[in-house]
């Protein structure tokens, strides 16, 4: 496999692996963004000989699923072998635009996203969450001024600090509670995807 195909198999997992964490797919725009912020460097479409992101994202319809709305071009991620289980969890995600439900996670999620998953306790203490990491919190979000997904807060969380955000020793179920009961500095929002950002 020459060097370029091998950059063209790598670029494939990893823009699998970011639209399959988007329950309702990406836009054009929005793969480029998270791309860059969360694999570090943009999508080379150009270096892999494309004259477009969008030539390119057509030519790997085993990777990307592309279809098409009255905003233009929405792609979703084609799961394979190794990713069938992260495709589960995302649809256990999707929600009904009137009755929404909170998000079922995969008892098998990838260590990276898994973020300690909730287990039940008795009689767990009010939640509390520690001025430290409050502040940790607050610091990771200046940082990222477009917000940052959901479904990866967790490990970024650890990418940048070296611990995990361990919200069930804090005392909530799931790290959205315990985004959600920071309203004086965390906000989230539904993109028009589906996909929520924090």
């Amino acid at each position: 496999m020459t060097d370029q195909a091998k950059r063209k198999e790598e670029a494939k997992k990893e823009i699998r692996s970011l639209l399959l964490s988007a329950p309702l797919g990406l836009t054009i725009t929005e793969l480029k963004r998270d791309f860059a912020e969360f694999i570090g460097h943009p999508l080379p479409w150009k270096d892999l000989g494309y004259s477009s992101p969008e030539d390119f994202v057509q030519s790997i319809p085993d990777t990307v699923k592309v279809t098409w709305s009255n905003t233009g071009m929405v792609l979703t991620g084609v799961a394979n072998s190794s990713t069938k289980h992260i495709e589960k969890m995302v649809q256990c995600q999707k929600v009904d635009s009137k009755v929404k439900k909170k998000p079922h996670r995969s008892q098998n999620l990838p260590p990276r996203m898994q973020c300690n998953r909730p287990q039940a306790r008795h009689m767990a203490p009010p939640p509390s969450i520690p001025a430290f990491t409050r502040g940790q919190i607050s610091q990771l979000l200046s940082q990222h001024s477009q917000g940052l997904p959901l479904t990866h807060f967790c490990s970024i969380f650890r990418s940048r600090f070296g611990v995990p955000l361990d919200f069930r020793e804090m005392g909530f179920s799931t790290e959205q509670d315990l985004l959600a009961s920071l309203r004086d500095i965390v906000g989230m929002r539904t993109l028009a995807g589906g996909e929520t950002r924090v």
